[in-house]
């Protein structure tokens, strides 16, 4: 079960991450990541996060938390999808 807040905090970031604005998500997944470090959502956030950093350009970034992401959740989704 997620806090309200935790809810709302991802669903704000996925929603501006939505919009193509990359600049605003990648500063709201980094808080949650930060702020939720043992949220169901964590592994999401990572994807999110790193996704916004490559379409940033920050290739190291986003393979460290793509890295991060399959360390944490071999069989998520999103991990799944890209095999």
């Amino acid at each position: 079960m997620a806090e309200p807040a935790e809810v709302r905090d991802f669903e704000a970031a996925l929603a501006v991450m939505r919009k193509g604005d990359f600049a605003k998500a990648l500063p709201a997944f980094t808080e949650f990541v930060r702020r939720y470090p043992g949220s169901g959502y964590q592994p999401s956030a990572l994807f999110w996060l790193a996704n916004a950093q490559y379409a940033s350009k920050d290739c190291k970034s986003a393979i460290v938390n793509f890295r991060s992401l399959i360390a944490l959740a071999a069989d998520h989704v999103h991990v799944q999808i890209g095999r």
